[in-house]
């Protein structure tokens, strides 16, 4: 009886903090070039993007993770120019520079808005990269819009609902996940980042924990950030994973505490035509943690775009 006064007291004390989760409200100086972001919707959401190589080219398509931003592929972007590839990443809607208005932030629903915006980009169909929940959102992409995706790679996939931390599982109760996000998802980020490594001295840097902290305080961030965890609901699209037909290549750090290796193998085993593998001294992103080995893997998977006979802009 006492502990659950106890707790009904904090909820009392937090709620005032809890209601001051809020989306962004009107346009955002970002200081983003008319070149550097798409607009889509009746809002003219703004998405960030960010593109490298010849437009004429072959295409592919990087989606970042969770509370991440399209920054984490610029590294391989490069290596995809390279190739001879036309490469697009985007900060999808929610998080980075791209706009936080109130709206639907279900999985399936961006998946769409992706469609839309390589419309917008007049791209038929690409080879899709992504990592962590931008996975789930690549999965629906190809049950959704099948004949948008030629290949898939995936980085530390989220996409199984058995994944899902007991905090996201919490987010989604009314009230308490405004409670969750409005006092304490900004407490530690330092700590939620290097736990993604397997190597965090190396890999965490007070410059890289700056910009996270400067994301969590824009516009409508952490109510988009709710959104997009209430909309990871994937019991009915996981059940559907067999039917996909594309090749994929499945890369997961051995080390990766986040995501595990046991659900790659597990997404292996029901995509029909994938290759899965583990990169040793390696956590949860490693397009940052091994990019060399990372770009030996998805160079030799897709290979060079001259090899691609036909393709569609």
């Amino acid at each position: 009886m006492l502990k659950s006064r106890i707790v009904g007291l904090l909820v009392l004390f937090c709620l005032p903090l809890a209601g001051c989760l809020s989306f962004q409200q009107g346009r955002v100086n970002y200081g983003l070039k008319r070149h550097q972001y798409i607009e889509i919707g009746p809002k003219k959401q703004r998405v960030r993007i960010f593109e490298r190589g010849n437009p004429k080219n072959p295409h592919v398509i990087l989606l970042h993770g969770y509370g991440s931003s399209g920054v984490v592929w610029l590294g391989l972007m490069k290596t995809l120019e390279r190739l001879g590839y036309h490469a697009l990443a985007f900060d999808l809607p929610g998080f980075g520079l791209s706009d936080k208005y109130d709206g639907n932030y279900d999985t399936r629903h961006i998946a769409d808005q992706v469609s839309l915006m390589m419309a917008k980009k007049g791209i038929n169909k690409a080879d899709v990269i992504a990592h962590s929940w931008g996975s789930s959102v690549a999965l629906a992409l190809t049950l959704r819009h099948r004949k948008k995706v030629r290949r898939l790679v995936i980085h530390g996939g989220w996409v199984y609902s058995a994944q899902m931390l007991p905090v996201l599982r919490w987010a989604k109760i009314p009230i308490f996940g405004e409670l969750l996000y409005g006092v304490f998802f900004k407490e530690r980020p330092e700590e939620r980042f290097a736990s993604s490594f397997y190597n965090p001295d190396r890999m965490v840097k007070q410059a890289i924990v700056e910009k996270i902290k400067e994301a969590l305080d824009r516009p409508g961030y952490l109510a988009a950030a709710l959104a997009v965890a209430r909309g990871m609901n994937y019991e009915d699209m996981e059940k559907k994973y067999r039917s996909i037909t594309q090749p994929a290549l499945l890369l997961w750090g051995k080390q990766d505490h986040v995501s595990l290796p046991f659900y790659g193998r597990r997404l292996s085993s029901e995509l029909p035509h994938s290759r899965f593998y583990t990169l040793d001294r390696c956590g949860h992103m490693p397009m940052l943690e091994r990019p060399y080995l990372v770009r030996r893997y998805v160079s030799s998977f897709l290979g060079p775009a001259k090899r691609l006979r036909q393709y569609s802009r």
